[in-house]
């Protein structure tokens, strides 16, 4: 009885679409009756006023000729819209009518989910065939369930991370160019740019450090094998900052390039960690719906 009513609320609100398509047509055929009428009204006033239009219709002749056009027109356009009022008025009390009959269904997807709920209580405890395998399919559902929402949590961690590595990997590249430039430039903006890079860089690893960490302690022991903390700053840039030549502008650059490999090793190894949760994401969902499937089956 529950799932009729559904069905049931489903043909009634194809009729709900199909009424509201019909007043929406006939709505649309009323305004371009409308706009119609309005302008023979304006035909009308221009011939019948001082204007333009009345003084060339009275030399060519044909004034009165035309307003009798005119009047003719606007009692077939009177009737017409006589007829599109009637057509908006009839599709909107069948579209009401329609909305009415399902909202008197009440709610049949929650009838329908309280027989289910009711059926699966009952073969939970009957003891019968059916009744013990749905013990076992709802409790690897449950199960299931509760590996997707692990598992997806942990792919938006990694995925949190993968972004704050490409962001310093891009922070990087804008400092090793800067650096390259400071080698031989005695301009001191390539070098505030240079450590304004750098210093965003070095937020973003701090950041993904962590958030690797945390990823860690999550993931079982190969999870982020080689995927060691990321070392930034060095003694370079203490002697760039007091001295700022030649020699320690390209250590300052050679330091850079060594945190830039780090930064995209370890976002490799994020990259492939990131893979593998994907993947078993995937194997969860097809064990779901395999799981939700054979519920249904059992369920009758």
């Amino acid at each position: 009885m529950a799932r009729d009513a559904v069905r049931e609320r489903d043909r009634r609100q194809k009729l709900v679409d199909d009424a509201e398509r019909v007043r929406h047509d006939a709505e649309a055929q009323e305004r371009q009756v409308r706009h119609e009428a309005a302008e023979l009204v304006e035909a009308v006033e221009d011939l019948e006023g001082v204007t333009g239009t009345r003084i060339w219709a009275s030399l060519r002749g044909d004034r009165d000729e035309r307003l009798a056009e005119l009047d003719a027109r606007q009692a077939e356009v009177a009737a017409a819209l006589a007829a599109a009022e009637s057509e908006v008025a009839a599709a909107a009390a069948d579209s009401r009518r329609a909305f009415v009959s399902v909202r008197n269904l009440g709610d049949p997807d929650e009838r329908l989910a309280e027989a289910v709920r009711a059926r699966e209580a009952w073969l939970l405890d009957s003891d019968t065939p059916e009744g013990r395998e749905l013990t076992l399919v709802v409790a690897r559902l449950e199960s299931a369930q509760a590996a997707r929402e692990s598992t997806a949590d942990l792919r938006s961690d990694a995925q949190h991370a993968r972004s704050l590595l490409t962001q310093a990997l891009g922070e990087l590249d804008e400092a090793h160019d800067r650096a390259r430039k400071d080698v031989w430039s005695d301009s001191s903006r390539h070098d505030r740019l240079k450590y304004e890079a750098l210093e965003t860089a070095d937020d973003l690893i701090g950041d993904a450090n962590a958030a690797i960490a945390r990823l860690r302690d999550r993931l079982e022991a190969e999870g982020l094998a080689g995927a060691d903390r990321i070392e930034t700053g060095g003694s370079s840039r203490t002697w760039d900052t007091w001295f700022d030549n030649w020699w320690t502008d390209s250590r300052v650059r050679d330091e850079i390039d060594g945190t830039s490999a780090q930064v995209s090793s370890t976002r490799g190894r994020v990259d492939d960690l990131v893979g593998v949760l994907e993947q078993r994401l995937a194997t969860v969902d097809d064990e779901l719906r395999t799981l939700r499937a054979r519920r249904i089956e059992l369920l009758g």
